[in-house]
């Protein structure tokens, strides 16, 4: 049986603040009238504790005569999840026992019309999205790949300065548009994440843990020896709406 957290809200706010008057005359007199009302619609919802992990076998002799391996080996495993865990709570399916990333619940870029092709107006437009739907931006995740070919693309074929700036400057390098980005292998090349990081939470259950077992299967008989690493944890979207995801 899957474990899920506790149940949280997500909400739809309706805003309908505004000044006391007569609406139906505008004119008339301010005071005893009827205010504005707004609203706010809740519902639950729950997600499921998804386990990440995995293991290697390694003999008991090996362990006993490399002491340095057994650390070795802990800090690989610790790493490899820490990559499986930012994947999936950047696009985890939410199916399957994956987590339900942030960018699967993003809200899909509407591309100005007609369609940008320049990367750096692309995302400058998308940021304009979230902005409308009153957010504001202070995350952005691409692909090692795109961040390459926005920093460096030139004015023309025929003019080799940089349309992102002077690489020598240290900020050409750490932000975009006043984003800075998270440049990531999650992140599929061509796509773009950005948005308003309280829009989501991560929920660590159980962090990243490494054990070690002489018992398992067979390793008693062959001194072998299990070593797994492991964690529980979800990712909550609280506001779709937050995060804009589209294609560069």
């Amino acid at each position: 049986m899957q474990r899920i957290i506790s149940d949280y809200p997500k909400h739809i706010v309706t805003n309908n603040a505004g000044p006391q008057r007569d609406t139906a005359s505008p004119l008339a007199a301010i005071e005893n009238q009827t205010k504005p009302e707004s609203a706010i619609t809740f519902t639950l919802a729950t997600t499921p504790v998804v386990t990440l992990a995995h293991f290697i076998p390694v003999s008991k002799q090996v362990l006993a005569d490399s002491p340095m391996l057994e650390a070795y080996i802990n800090g690989r495993l610790s790493y490899g999840l820490a990559l499986k865990e930012e994947t999936q709570i950047l696009k985890g399916l939410g199916t399957g026992g994956e987590y339900s990333g942030i960018q699967t619940n993003a809200t899909a870029y509407v591309p100005e019309s007609p369609q940008l092709t320049n990367e750096i107006d692309i995302l400058r437009d998308a940021i304009t999205q979230a902005q409308v739907a009153e957010y504001s931006p202070n995350m952005l995740v691409v692909n090692p790949v795109d961040w390459d070919s926005i920093q460096r693309r030139k004015v023309g074929s025929s003019d080799d300065r940089y349309v992102y700036g002077d690489p020598n400057s240290s900020w050409a390098s750490t932000a975009i548009w006043g984003l800075t980005p998270v440049i990531s292998n999650s992140q599929t090349a061509g796509t773009f994440l950005l948005g308003d990081s309280t829009g989501a939470m991560v929920f660590d259950r159980q962090q990243s843990s490494v054990e070690i077992s002489y018992e398992d299967s067979t390793n008693f008989q062959k001194n072998m020896a299990t070593i797994r690493a492991e964690l529980r944890g979800c990712v909550v979207v609280f506001r779709t709406e937050a995060f804009i995801s589209g294609s560069l």
